[in-house]
């Protein structure tokens, strides 16, 4: 593209006469296309629960009633190899959380084994890219289904978070 302007020099005191200039610019310059914005889905996930053993913090406890919107990882499995059929993952966060029992800082430890443990099983997943996972322990009282209950098991879970596009 090319631009050309005239200009008149001003005031004419401090010049005697005045001159017209005359410039050319030339500018370059790149048209973006807009790309239509990819619509984005949300799949969330409650996997558990857990057991509380000291030494067993990953593994899940099949003796206690499971809490209710909670999934096993092996149906966990099942419906994330259904989403990656149709879905491209965006993003993935891992939230791992505690019961009540210990301290903040104690649960937080435990929240991240079980968020890091799912991570590990994600990835082990066939076609699931792991860049875009995410692993955010959480403590004592944050889970869904929170009752006052020390032990419960419907805090001894891991949320998923799935931000996804459609293939």
């Amino acid at each position: 593209m090319q631009l050309t302007a005239k200009m008149t020099s001003n005031p004419a005191l401090i010049q005697k006469e005045k001159k017209a200039i005359t410039m050319k610019f030339t500018y370059d310059f790149e048209v973006v296309k807009k790309e239509k914005p990819k619509k984005i889905t949300s799949f969330d996930f409650i996997v558990g629960p857990y057991i509380t053993n000291k030494r067993k913090f990953t593994e899940i406890d099949k003796n206690v009633k499971k809490p209710k919107g909670v999934i096993y990882p092996s149906e966990f499995k099942n419906k994330i190899s259904s989403i990656l059929k149709k879905f491209t993952i965006e993003e993935v966060k891992v939230l791992g959380h505690a019961d009540s029992r210990g301290t903040e800082l104690h649960n937080l430890g435990v929240g991240f084994d079980r968020a890091t443990d799912f991570a590990k099983f994600l990835q082990a997943i066939d076609g699931f890219d792991r860049k875009n996972t995410f692993v955010d322990p959480k403590t004592k009282g944050e889970a869904p289904g929170n009752t006052k209950d020390e032990d419960n098991p419907s805090q001894r879970v891991v949320v998923i978070k799935i931000s996804a596009t459609a293939n």
